[in-house]
């Protein structure tokens, strides 16, 4: 299965951030499916509402 993410504005500002931020402790510059795979795997759906995946990421 594959899934197309299209990020605009502020969230790619962010995703770029965040990729910068793994890059540097990677020692060299991942992919996006790479960046999005550490990223996910930071988040424990099952402790987690959506509620508070929203108030973290500061969505509202």
């Amino acid at each position: 299965m594959t899934v197309h993410i299209k990020l605009h504005g502020e969230k790619a500002e962010r995703f770029e951030e965040i990729k910068q931020t793994v890059a540097s402790e990677l020692g060299y510059e991942p992919s996006n499916p790479e960046t999005l795979g550490i990223v996910m795997s930071r988040v424990d759906t099952n402790d987690l509402s959506v509620q508070e995946l929203l108030l973290s990421s500061g969505q509202r």
